[in-house]
This record gives structure tokens, sequence and C-alpha cells, in this order.
């Protein structure tokens, strides 16, 4: 099977979420099983996400990191 690529229009907005969705919750319940997963919490509402772990992509491995820190991020969610 070969893939075609287009310019995404927004009619494709839904089944683009959908497909994030999906990918973002696998990631997500395997942090959450390897207990690398920690939410900030305000007033019982989650407001932010954030995986605490050594995983990061190649190219940040052998990066010189301020303060010796390794790469982190963290997603925002209101």
């Amino acid at each position: 099977m070969e893939i075609s690529y287009r310019a995404a229009v927004m009619d494709d907005l839904e089944d683009i979420f959908r497909l994030v969705e999906c990918a973002v919750k696998q990631i997500f319940r395997k942090d959450i099983k390897n207990k690398s997963l920690y939410i900030g919490v305000i007033h019982d509402k989650i407001v932010v996400v954030c995986a605490l772990n050594e995983q990061c992509d190649e190219q940040y491995k052998n990066g010189q990191w301020q303060y010796g820190l390794m790469y982190s991020a963290k997603i925002r969610m209101h």
C-alpha cells in the first residue's frame, strides 16, 4: 500500500483529531503503566500533564544541557 500526501483542509480536522488522540492515549497508557506520567491539579482539575523519564529522541541524547538537566517536555491542558 502506498501513501499519498496532500495539504490538509478544515474538513480533515476531525479525522486528524481522532488519529492524534489515539496515538496520545497509547503513549499516556504506557507512561501510566511505567509510573512516569504526572499531573498538576488546580481545584480538582488537571491543568498540566508531564512524563518524567529518561527517554528522548536520538538528537537530544548527546545535548549539552544547562545545569546538567536532561531534555523534558510538558503538555498543558485546559
